[in-house]
């Protein structure tokens, strides 16, 4: 078959042709339509993402608060059977420490480190 008969064929298939026309219009819809719901799904996941991001976040910072509360409270409680458990010693430590504040001799004014100011003499 040569192009002049090809261009026959086809000039005489043109006026019964109004299927493929509307079929080609049908596709170009649905095309605009998936180009369209494809924007708005990218917009739509990057919101999903986004929001998920901010969700972890203030999960991890609650997750922590609650760590530290507890380790906190975990100390506290064990300083406070440290005490518990010792309370002769506690108490030796404390008759201890008021003992090294005490002066073990008395010092007179004349030979203490800080000497009090000398008063002046009334003439």
């Amino acid at each position: 078959m040569k192009a002049d008969e090809a261009t026959e064929f086809m000039d005489v298939e043109k006026p019964k042709d109004t299927f493929k026309q509307r079929a080609a219009i049908f596709i170009a819809f649905l095309a605009m339509l998936l180009a369209i719901t494809g924007l708005g799904g990218q917009n739509a996941s990057k919101e999903t993402l986004n929001n998920n991001i901010q969700a972890a976040n203030a999960f991890n910072f609650f997750q922590a608060k609650n760590i530290r509360q507890t380790s906190l409270i975990l100390a506290v409680d064990e300083i406070e059977l440290a005490w518990a458990a010792t309370p002769a010693s506690a108490r030796r430590r404390r008759r201890r420490l008021r003992r090294s504040w005490r002066p073990t001799r008395s010092i007179s004014p004349a030979t203490s480190p800080n000497p009090p100011p000398a008063r002046a003499r009334k003439s």
